[in-house]
């Protein structure tokens, strides 16, 4: 697969916040899926890595810190899901370093 470029919503799935943040960008190949999406009047970059093109394992930290050197805020586990009309859908799990928590999560996405 080509590189595919997508904006598009998340969703934390959790029943007691359900928050939803925006997806500035997501690029996704078989080899890596690279998103930075903004939550809470933050920015954070996601950057993982697939073996099969489904699967993606990665971590996120603050979009600002990424260039220099990223302290990762936390860890991630998606499957993607291609719909015929180039949307996709990853969903997975999440944990955070700084406060523990974890959940599912949801990300919507659709081609730029």
């Amino acid at each position: 697969m080509k590189n595919e470029r997508f904006g598009g919503r998340s969703f934390e799935c959790d029943f007691d916040s359900g928050k939803e943040c925006e997806i500035e960008v997501a690029i996704v190949t078989d080899e890596t899926l690279d998103l930075t999406f903004a939550y809470n009047g933050e920015r954070f970059h996601l950057k993982a890595t697939s073996s099969d093109g489904c699967v993606y394992v990665g971590k996120w930290s603050y979009a600002r810190a990424y260039e220099r050197e990223p302290t990762s805020l936390g860890e991630t586990r998606l499957m993607l899901y291609r719909a015929k009309d180039k949307s996709a859908l990853l969903c997975g799990i999440f944990r955070s370093y700084e406060d523990g928590s974890d959940g599912r999560w949801v990300i919507e996405l659709r081609p730029n």
